[in-house]
């Protein structure tokens, strides 16, 4: 993440700049959401501009520049209302009276459906970011307004992985991957991560071939996904925590402590046949020699 700038023109609170070019939107919201943050993070590219409200490490509302990415807009498009009801809500708004109540109101969305809605719209938002490739952020922590802290069940997971499942630049993959198919991802052992994430059994397979000693080309060659699909889910495994970049001879060393404790396990069991077969003698000779046994033993 870039580095905070003074900026004589705001007051707000602390603000951190950066473009997507030198980081990518999977590890700038980890890295923000991970760590808590409030306040609220603007991506730019061109005339388009998004912005995602954050309350302590949660998106908690968000809005588009883009007039065919408001609430109401995707509402109509996925035909939750009638043009009629997007036409009078939208006459009704006001200061302090947003479209989602305005329609509760009218009767064209039921109250539990409304947090739905905005969650939906939330996450189309921002989903379309990931498929940027260019563009500038802006992170100013501050506290947010009443109005824009809004109750969502969004898993911060789910939206990152689901961002990064609508990659296609393979520049974007290949950079997330480390730039090396010949590197050896490692386990994090991080079960808690693991199981935060809803993963399709293809993607479970990839995550099963990620044993410390396959590299990321061998783990293509096995895998029932394309190599580039293959690439990505490794790239969001990376991203999530369940799995990290290989450092260069830990796979040997890995693979040399993998051989030495064959080697301790062939032993130990060398020593186990060897004391069942002493047993099965000491039992018979008892057979024969009775209470001599020991002093024939020894």
């Amino acid at each position: 993440m870039a580095e905070p700038g003074p900026d004589p023109g705001e007051d707000e609170g602390l603000t951190l700049r950066g473009s997507i070019e030198e980081t990518s939107v999977p590890e700038l919201l980890k890295s923000v959401l991970g760590s808590g943050e409030t306040g609220v993070l603007t991506f730019r590219k061109g005339d388009a501009t998004k912005s995602v409200h954050l309350h302590m490490g949660r998106v908690v509302y968000a809005r588009s520049s883009n007039p065919d990415e408001r609430l109401g807009e995707d509402l109509l498009l996925r035909g939750k209302i009638t043009v009629r009801q997007y036409l009078e809500a939208s006459r009704l708004i006001a200061p302090g009276r947003r479209l989602g109540k305005i329609l509760v109101e009218l009767g064209a969305l039921e109250p539990e459906d409304l947090i739905g809605a905005i969650e939906h719209h939330v996450r189309e938002i921002l989903l379309d970011v990931f498929t940027w490739g260019t563009g500038e952020y802006e992170l100013v922590m501050t506290e947010p307004g009443q109005d824009d802290v809004v109750a969502l069940n969004l898993s911060t997971e789910g939206l990152i992985l689901e961002g990064i499942r609508r990659t296609r630049a393979w520049s974007r993959i290949y950079r997330g991957i480390g730039g090396d198919i010949e590197a050896v991802p490692m386990p994090t052992g991080n079960q808690e991560a693991t199981l935060r994430l809803e993963l399709t059994e293809e993607e479970q397979e990839v995550l099963a071939h990620v044993n410390g000693r396959a590299t990321i080309e061998q783990i293509c060659q096995v895998s029932y996904l394309s190599h580039l699909e293959t690439c990505r889910v490794l790239w969001a495994l990376v991203v999530l925590g369940a799995v990290r970049r290989g450092k260069p001879g830990e796979a040997a060393a890995r693979e040399e402590g993998i051989a030495s404790h064959e080697r301790e396990l062939d032993l130990e069991s060398i020593v186990e046949r060897f004391n069942q077969m002493l047993s099965r003698i000491y039992s018979f000779v008892h057979g024969r020699a009775g209470d001599e046994v020991d002093t024939l033993m020894d």
